[in-house]
């Protein structure tokens, strides 16, 4: 089967597969193409699927919805936990650079390059919209909400809104 065809399979027909055969058919494909099922796919279990064969970790029992991007080129950089509940269109960044742009050479820039790991712990909740920058932890059982940018790490059980994040309050007070 040609990788048009192959994609098509995957995209439009994958209820007749077992995952395993999701994951055969899926094991040859590019990391940009993996990726961007990861991103698009309709369906949840085969997004986890996706993202799991190009590097990043997901936990057990995680749901991932639509437009989920993670800049980290393709290094395993990014960990998401048992029962995380990623909204839409949610930005991780663990890697960042001005790639062929000649900034890269400027001394002021070169400490604005990062390749930096992102962990969600578990029972994370992140809004919609949310951005995460590389070298975060967000603790376990945190909430971020929607539009946040988190620039830095979290305690557990607490409740984090805007830009920059902060703490709005414990969810154990």
């Amino acid at each position: 089967m040609n990788k048009v065809a192959l994609i098509q399979e995957i995209m439009f027909n994958w209820e007749v597969y077992s995952m395993n055969e999701i994951k055969a058919m899926a094991e040859g494909l590019p990391l940009k193409l993996l990726r961007y099922l990861g991103c698009e796919h309709p369906d949840n279990r085969m997004r986890k699927i996706f993202f799991r064969l190009s590097n990043v970790s997901v936990g057990g029992g995680a749901v991932i919805n639509r437009g989920l991007m993670i800049s980290d080129n393709y290094e395993p950089l990014v960990v998401i936990g048992d029962r995380c509940a990623l909204a839409t269109n949610i930005t991780i960044i663990a890697d960042s650079n001005p790639n062929n742009s000649l900034l890269k050479d400027l001394k002021s820039v070169k400490n604005c390059i990062f390749s930096k790991p992102v962990i969600l712990e578990s029972d994370v909740w992140v809004g919609a919209n949310a951005i995460i920058l590389g070298g975060v932890r967000i603790a376990e059982g945190s909430i971020i909400g929607a539009g946040a940018l988190v620039n830095k790490d979290t305690e557990p059980y607490s409740v984090y809104a805007g830009v920059p994040i902060r703490k709005l309050r414990g969810l154990k007070d």
